[in-house]
């Protein structure tokens, strides 16, 4: 039963605009509790919380879509949209919205497009929206918790992978592992003078070179043996950028 008393994401709660805050409804339901359970509920509340903010806790102003995605999803409602993609370019759509997804403190809409495909759709870039007066069927066997799971599922086997092995200082092996985002583990090996051999994972190629790059003398690539040459070329423009 103390599941249902476990701390709300108050962010959440406010980009839903759902009325009163977690505080005013904890306040009251602790009123109803018997006072065992109310003594376990104010400690459970007291050594969990749950913050959604990031660390400078930048205040952003709610993507007004928010608003009309919410109502299009409680009253299965098309939406026509204007959005942009990563690559900054923009597309008109009009969407079925079927759910709203808090990812960490991004918002996303689950939608079918025209042709009943899934698709999902960041709110902050969505740049105009419009909510129309027609409605459509929502799928029977819909479930929102079960599509995103296998929807991030097939979204990470999708991703591209770009294998580099190196050898690095103390010094970068302690910022590496502190991002904690590229390290293969299982793959270390102590070198001589105390460095390092690592694999790491990329998106890319590109992006492999940049994260290189930027550990200046501290990285030394292993394999594959054509990215020396590519880090090469970026520390010589670097270097004409600077003369």
């Amino acid at each position: 039963m103390l599941t249902l008393f476990l701390p709300h994401a108050e962010k959440i709660i406010n980009d839903l605009n759902m009325g009163p805050s977690s505080k005013d409804i904890r306040d009251k339901l602790l009123l109803s509790l018997p006072e065992e359970t109310k003594q376990s509920a104010e400690k459970l509340w007291e050594r969990v919380h749950v913050d959604m903010e990031t660390w400078r806790n930048n205040k952003i102003e709610i993507n007004p879509g928010m608003k009309v995605m919410k109502e299009a999803v409680m009253n299965n409602k098309k939406v026509s949209i204007i959005y942009q993609k990563a690559n900054a370019e923009t597309r008109e759509y009009v969407i079925k919205p079927l759910g709203l997804v808090a990812k960490s403190s991004t918002w996303y809409v689950l939608s079918m497009n025209s042709y009943d495909e899934f698709r999902s759709y960041k709110i902050t870039r969505i740049t105009e929206c419009e909510l129309m007066d027609e409605q459509f069927n929502r799928p029977r066997d819909f479930k929102l918790f079960d599509h995103w799971e296998n929807s991030k599922k097939q979204f990470v086997q999708s991703l591209p992978e770009f294998r580099v092995k190196v050898t690095v200082s103390p010094f970068a092996l302690e910022r590496i592992r502190f991002t904690g985002r590229f390290v293969q583990a299982d793959d270390v090996k102590v070198r001589d003078h105390y460095w390092t051999e690592l694999e790491l994972t990329f998106n890319t190629e590109d992006e492999a070179v940049n994260f290189i790059v930027g550990f200046g003398n501290q990285v030394k690539i292993l394999s594959p043996l054509n990215l020396i040459d590519k880090v090469k070329d970026r520390a010589r423009e670097i270097l004409v950028l600077y003369r």
